[in-house]
């Protein structure tokens, strides 16, 4: 009867928290908002100097490519470890947490290394400057937004791992709104970096 009645309620939780706008929700949006009209305002800007200089194409590094599954990756093991806390699966979705994590490391490597070979293989002389300052810099903002989102993911698995831990909390972790809460913004930043990325990764290929 206890397990029964857990669920039904940490279910009705769920289904009433992604109509919630709470004020950490709603400073998200805003925030999400501002930023994608800023990237936006970069890409634009970026490809039409490039169109208009008509100078030689950028030469990405395959860690570009290998960088962007990286990250569409997480976002798939992002919407698994929603499932598993839905189905209130304790282990799996730690371990989707990890492999979360892990991902979000590895792109930063990959983008790190990204950095340093389009840098070698630059020929400033053919390559205006103003172009290779557009490239780094909205690549750079992109890697500022990989970052908070690797802190979300961290501080979330943080949480998650120490509920664990008591078996008390661990009762009770997923009769907890604010965490399923806490969770969803999480993914949803997750996915708006990642879809992000995709624009990026596409203006890049033009330029």
């Amino acid at each position: 009867m206890k397990p029964r009645l857990s669920t039904s309620y940490s279910r009705s939780q769920r289904e009433e928290a992604p109509y919630r706008l709470t004020p950490g929700r709603t400073m998200l949006l805003l925030l999400m908002g501002g930023s994608f009209m800023m990237f936006l305002f970069l890409l634009v800007n970026m490809v039409v100097y490039s169109l208009r200089q008509g100078s030689s194409r950028l030469q990405l590094p395959e860690t570009f490519v290998v960088s962007t599954w990286v990250l569409l990756i997480t976002s798939f093991i992002l919407r698994r470890t929603r499932d598993h806390l839905q189905s209130e699966a304790l282990k799996p979705a730690l371990y989707h947490l990890n492999a979360a994590l892990a991902s979000l490391l590895s792109f930063i490597g990959l983008q790190m290394v990204a950095w340093f070979t389009l840098l070698k293989q630059l020929d400033l002389e053919t390559t205006p400057r103003t172009l290779v300052h557009y490239v780094y810099f909205v690549t750079g903002m992109h890697m500022v937004h990989v970052l908070v989102a690797l802190g979300m993911v961290a501080s979330f698995w943080l949480n998650f791992f120490k509920r664990r831990r008591d078996p008390v909390a661990e009762l009770i972790l997923f009769t907890d709104p604010t965490l399923v809460r806490r969770f969803q913004n999480t993914e949803w930043f997750c996915h708006y970096t990642d879809g992000v990325w995709i624009l990026i990764f596409i203006s890049l290929l033009i330029v």
